[in-house]
């Protein structure tokens, strides 16, 4: 959990970005809900995790390209709206909101580190019928799409990689994410919501009534929308949620942050 970085600072950063972006969806009336460990935390702590340095919500696929339109025209200036486009690193369809007057160091994978903005994520949640993965389903073949996307700035030269990078040179860099955007985009009905670019992949698949419809909830003072059945998502995601990691589970990703004035 150790780092240099004032993480109350980083949060209260987080907070003015997820304040503006409630605001701007209530007033286009554009559902979102919190969702994964922002959830958690409201339920288990009123507001943030106290080591939890992001926020993370989902907008159903049917208002996300709306969404993207009434933030693109509504946002301040300095908050700049960020996708597969214009992202270094990006292997889905999240949405990233970007506070350009800050800069951080974050600590991923493998020792690197990269430095971009303090930043809330969006997600896309998609419909569908099952919450399993069978042979040639929507599910089934998102799973494969994904997984192609991350393999396909791979430097190994097995033939599942040789295959993804081939079909970027052909089709373009991001086939494999407008690919799950098309086949999610054809369903407008399902029992299931689906979050495809979570971090736990097919687990993020609910009944359609645990998400339900977008309930208020505290969140460090302020109130948010979050799922209808918070006990039933984080029990299915987090197993027993109010349950306190180890304390060397508690990781703050930024390990260093600057404010611009």
């Amino acid at each position: 959990m150790n780092s240099g970085v004032d993480i109350k600072a980083v949060q209260s950063i987080l907070l003015d970005i997820i304040g503006t972006v409630h605001n701007i969806l209530q007033q286009a009336n554009i559902p979102y809900c919190m969702i994964g460990g922002t959830m958690l935390g409201a339920m288990r702590h009123g507001g943030f995790i106290p080591w939890d340095d992001d926020i993370d919500i989902g907008v159903p696929r049917a208002s996300f390209k709306k969404m993207k339109k009434v933030l693109k025209e509504n946002l301040p200036p300095f908050y700049v709206l960020k996708d597969r486009h214009n992202l270094e690193e990006s292997w889905s369809e999240i949405l990233k909101i970007e506070d350009s007057r800050t800069h951080v160091k974050e600590r991923t994978g493998g020792g690197k580190t990269r430095e971009h903005g303090v930043f809330i994520d969006i997600f896309p949640l998609d419909l569908t019928n099952s919450d399993r993965t069978p042979f040639l389903s929507q599910n089934w073949f998102v799973e494969h799409l994904l997984m192609l996307e991350c393999i396909r700035t791979r430097n190994d030269h097995s033939l599942k990689t040789l295959l993804a990078k081939l079909f970027s040179l052909l089709f373009g860099q991001h086939v494999f994410i407008m690919s799950v955007g098309r086949i999610a985009s054809f369903r407008h009905s399902g029992k299931f919501v689906a979050n495809y670019s979570g971090a736990y992949g097919m687990r993020e698949i609910f009944k359609k009534e645990i998400v339900g419809n977008p309930t208020l909830y505290q969140f460090e003072g302020m109130q948010l929308y979050g799922v209808e059945k918070p006990h039933e998502y984080l029990t299915k995601l987090y197993g027993d949620y109010m349950a306190l990691p180890p304390v060397e589970k508690r990781r703050i990703h930024i390990i260093d942050l600057t404010v611009n004035n």
